[in-house]
């Protein structure tokens, strides 16, 4: 079958968790955070900013699943094969379209 867990809200500095659990996504197991900004933007800057200088994302893994099996105690959630993360300068967020300001200005 095909299931899609998420998980909406500010939980654990997440503002979005999603597994898509569909035949294509399951061959690849992929899951996909979205951080917090509201209070929790500092926090992920630096874990992703030193991950990303020294090459070992070991910091980032850890905090990211401690939030994830917070959300999901229910199930057993593995250490991921490969981490990618990003700080996005302007994401989502609901001002006038075409705004040029960043997330932290915000």
């Amino acid at each position: 079958g095909s299931y899609s867990y998420r998980t909406y809200g500010d939980l654990d500095c997440f503002s979005r968790y999603e597994l898509i659990d569909t035949p294509y996504h399951r061959q690849h197991n992929a899951q996909r955070v979205v951080y917090s900004d509201a209070r929790c933007f500092d926090e992920w800057k630096e874990l992703i900013e030193y991950s990303d200088e020294v090459g070992d994302y070991s910091k980032l893994t850890e905090r990211a699943l401690r939030g994830i099996r917070s959300a999901y105690p229910e199930f057993d959630i593995p250490e991921p094969i490969f981490v990618s993360a990003k700080v996005w300068d302007a994401g989502w967020y609901f001002m006038k379209p075409h705004s040029t300001a960043t997330n932290e200005e915000v």
